[in-house]
């Protein structure tokens, strides 16, 4: 065969010959190398960037950028910046960078964020949007006291939307307690509610939250079908079992020794018998005084109004405050060695 001489190619809609074509085809091959080389050049790119915050060198993955700006940190660094505005109970945090206007929110961070800084972020906006909505009246009226008292100061009932001042509440329960009762409800007639020793902790004063736990388990340990009473004595108080016949009146505590009146549930009274001494107590203190006075025959200080006893010798009687008087009729006078006999009534 004999040599096939090269009439060209159509190349953009232009005839070329052998000649041309060859300088075309070396041309595009120059281009396409040096396209092939700036695209190394990109690929060679250092992918590292300095965070304004910490000053550190830090991988492009770890970057965080700011929504609604063109400004990004390392992920680190917004965290920490979170929280240090959440310390300070801020919940709205713009950009970093002054001026700037972007805008961080919990969604947009949510991928950057620990749960805990998380969590702790969507509580804070919710506690300041509740502010907000009781800015302009953070009172209420309690239906107890019918005062106007905070909404910081108010409790609200387990079990139901009914609430009160904290100070009713206690009030309520020591009157519960005083009337034997130890599962206490909602003071609203009728409501589910319920009140009850753990929820109520924060609220009692030690002494309310020790004796209603006392109450409560007596309740459990007593038996219906016998009768119980607590050693009258303060620095006792102990829980006793009456298993004595219905006509004891006198008994001694196990615990503490001493003895006590069964029946008045009182230290034990030797001056007066059960009706005498239960009929001076509803009266009060000064008139069992003045009934011991008359059974026992004291005279009281026409000067001091203290009562005194003599024990013997003659019925003149020198009193502590120094007032000489009569024992007999209780006239003052003095004491002289020239006669024995009261003036008043000449013993």
């Amino acid at each position: 065969m004999g040599n096939i001489i090269c009439r060209g190619k159509n190349l953009d809609k232009q005839v070329l010959g052998g000649k041309q074509l060859g300088n075309k085809i070396g041309t595009l091959m120059t281009k396409h190398s040096k396209h092939m080389k700036e695209k190394k050049q990109v690929g060679d790119i250092d992918p590292n960037f300095v965070c304004r915050f910490c000053h550190e060198q830090v991988h492009q993955e770890h970057s965080f950028n700011i929504k609604g700006c063109a400004h990004f940190y390392c992920q680190e660094c917004i965290v920490k910046f979170i929280v240090s505005n959440l310390q300070n109970n801020v919940t709205c945090i713009m950009c970093p960078t002054p001026g700037c206007s972007g805008l961080l929110d919990p969604e947009y961070c949510r991928p950057i964020l620990p749960n805990d800084v998380f969590d702790l972020w969507g509580t804070a906006l919710c506690e300041s949007l509740l502010e907000t909505e009781h800015a302009v009246d953070s009172t209420f009226t309690c239906d107890f006291c019918v005062e106007q008292i905070e909404l910081k100061d108010s409790f609200n009932i387990k079990g139901c939307a009914h609430f009160y001042c904290q100070e009713c509440i206690v009030r309520f329960i020591v009157s519960k307690l005083q009337d034997n009762v130890t599962s206490v409800t909602c003071p609203n007639q009728g409501c589910p509610g319920v009140l009850d020793l753990e929820y109520c902790r924060r609220i009692l004063p030690y002494d309310v939250f020790h004796r209603w736990g006392k109450a409560l388990c007596e309740s459990v340990v007593m038996e219906p079908q016998k009768k119980y009473l607590f050693c009258p004595f303060n620095a006792c108080s102990t829980l006793l079992i009456d298993e004595e016949p219905d006509d004891t009146k006198q008994a001694q505590c196990p615990h503490c020794k001493r003895v006590f009146c069964v029946k008045c549930k009182v230290p034990w009274h030797t001056e007066f018998d059960c009706d005498m001494f239960q009929k001076l107590r509803d009266r009060g203190e000064d008139q069992q005084l003045e009934e011991l006075a008359k059974n026992k025959n004291w005279r009281r200080c026409p000067s001091c109004k203290y009562y005194v006893e003599r024990r013997d010798g003659c019925s003149y009687i020198k009193c502590r405050c120094g007032n000489a008087f009569c024992y007999n009729c209780g006239v003052q006078a003095s004491l002289t060695s020239h006669t024995r006999h009261c003036p008043s009534c000449h013993k």
